[in-house]
């Protein structure tokens, strides 16, 4: 079995340690990619992220006739997010952003650039090898774009979700590291059947 050269390990440790601490939104900085309970974002500041939710149609893996959807809560009285109307790319605060239910979940860095190695070690989800060339005001112009234009197309959990979503922000290229390793794995089903 062959071993991880220190600096390998050194840096793992120092890229997993950074995806799994919480961050305080105070240390926030307008462009960076968070994550949070199942949510992708950019940071845009002044406590506000956009992400990318689910869309209202047939299409999407998550529709449900609007008559059997669950209950719902009142719209934001912070940011008047209201989750029964305003679908696809939107804007929140970050407690619309990071709420499951009526908990609210830590909020973490996705990292960019890490090595094939790291990515292995992690938690899919959490990093990926692509480097963002985008300045932080880059970032949030393309998030901004994509919002007001509504230019992110129907979601799809597999192929355009808000992981995908944050990461075009940030390289201008669709990935989304959970989806890559769910299809791979996928593919080699498909390969030993055949």
């Amino acid at each position: 079995m062959a071993t991880i050269p220190s600096e390998i390990k050194k840096q793992a440790e120092g890229t997993l340690g950074l995806l799994w601490k919480k961050i305080d939104p105070k240390d926030l900085k307008p462009g960076d990619h968070i994550y949070s309970h199942k949510r992708y974002g950019i940071y845009v500041g002044d406590e506000l992220v956009i992400h990318f939710t689910r869309t209202e149609t047939k299409n999407s893996i998550l529709w449900q006739p609007k008559a059997e959807k669950s209950a719902h809560r009142p719209p934001c009285p912070k940011c008047g997010y209201d989750e029964r109307i305003r679908l696809g790319v939107v804007k929140t605060c970050l407690d619309c952003f990071r709420r499951g239910k009526e908990k609210l979940h830590s909020i973490r860095y996705f990292a960019y650039g890490v090595p094939q190695e790291v990515l292995l070690l992690k938690k899919s989800g959490t990093c990926t090898t692509l480097v963002s060339g985008r300045t932080a005001d880059e970032v949030v112009r393309e998030a901004d774009k994509l919002f007001r234009k509504q230019g992110f197309d129907e979601y799809d959990l597999r192929r355009n979700n808000c992981e995908h979503f944050a990461t075009f922000c940030r390289t201008g290229k669709k990935q989304c590291m959970q989806m890559r390793f769910y299809n791979d794995l996928e593919e080699r089903v498909k390969r030993r059947i055949s």
